[in-house]
């Protein structure tokens, strides 16, 4: 990612004129602009958040990272330079949402609901990491501390299981019958008296009876790590497979701050590099992006920082 949480004038200067960029090209307007390359994104971090959409909403919804704040939600999914490029590139609005993993049927009921999408634009920050199964495990165990001995006694089982096993036994017990997704929508207000939904502080209560199933049901609800996570720090479409990052790629790929930090570093080393690149052996028409975890913020704590709109209709996702 480069330049790390230390962002001179230019830096700041540049992501000014790359929001310019962003709200033609996420508008509809982008005309023949040429694309974004990768490297003039080099030192900025983006991340597409959910809102409604009015005024008096907006305030708060997009007062920082994520839409239910940062006491709610701690851990924000972001992307990076690779990220950035490929959003801001060709295809439809709906078609590079689509390779970030946004489901259609998601987005679709968002939309119906009166949110809007737009995309955060800022500095690297200095705690990003890679979005591996370690990452992941790794950032939620230092956010809520309270469930991370269950966290960890669980670990080897996540990281091994597939979503759709753990969802099923999920399913049938705790969730009677539903699955994360449905669960995972209900209102705030059933939320609070429905068990079924997984807070920190319920699956910490659960102790040595949580399972597997119910630490993969609260990092669906608590962090977002949907169906679509495939551990290896890289993007999975939704239907779509692609190229293999190479060794030189998956290398350079991971930022500075995750490079420093070995526990944080799963893609280091020839075995952890042969088992990510196995996972992506499927991908036959795209290639993955980086998935990079940072924790929450408030947005004025950015040095820079902008916000864009995202121009998305229903009519526009199946």
């Amino acid at each position: 990612l480069g330049e790390g949480p230390r962002m001179g004038s230019a830096v700041a200067a540049r992501l000014d004129v790359i929001a310019e960029r962003a709200r033609l090209s996420l508008g509809g307007k982008s005309g023949s602009l040429p694309p974004i390359s990768e490297d003039e994104l080099v030192g900025i971090c983006g991340r597409v958040s959910l809102g409604r959409a009015t005024d008096e909403h907006a305030a708060t919804d997009f007062a920082s990272l994520h839409r239910d704040g940062v006491e709610a939600k701690p851990i924000a999914w972001v992307v990076g330079s690779d990220g950035l490029a490929m959003l801001l590139g060709a295809g439809s609005v709906a078609q590079r949402l689509r390779a970030l993993g946004f489901e259609d049927a998601w987005m679709r009921k968002k939309l119906e609901d009166g949110h809007h999408f737009r995309l955060a634009l800022f500095p690297v920050p200095g705690d990003v990491r890679p979005a591996t199964w370690e990452g992941v495990l790794t950032v939620a165990a230092d956010a809520y501390p309270e469930v991370a001995p269950i966290l960890e006694r669980h670990a080897a089982e996540i990281g091994s299981a597939s979503f759709h096993e753990l969802q099923a036994r999920a399913s049938s017990g705790f969730l009677r019958g539903s699955t994360f997704f449905d669960v995972n929508e209900l209102s705030p207000l059933s939320r609070d008296s429905d068990d079924r939904y997984l807070t920190a502080a319920r699956l910490a209560a659960l102790g040595a009876a949580a399972r597997a199933e119910h630490v993969r049901a609260w990092l669906y609800y608590a962090i977002g790590v949907s169906d679509l996570f495939a551990g290896t720090g890289w993007t999975q479409p939704p239907g779509v497979t692609g190229g293999v990052p190479s060794d030189t790629d998956m290398t350079r790929a991971l930022p500075a701050a995750a490079l420093a930090n070995p526990s944080c570093s799963i893609l280091a080393g020839a075995d952890a590099n042969a088992a990510a690149k196995d996972a992506f052996s499927t991908y036959t028409s795209a290639r993955p992006v980086r998935e990079l975890l940072t924790m929450n913020r408030l947005v004025t704590e950015f040095p820079a920082f902008h916000w864009v709109p995202i121009v998305l209709s229903v009519d526009d996702v199946a």
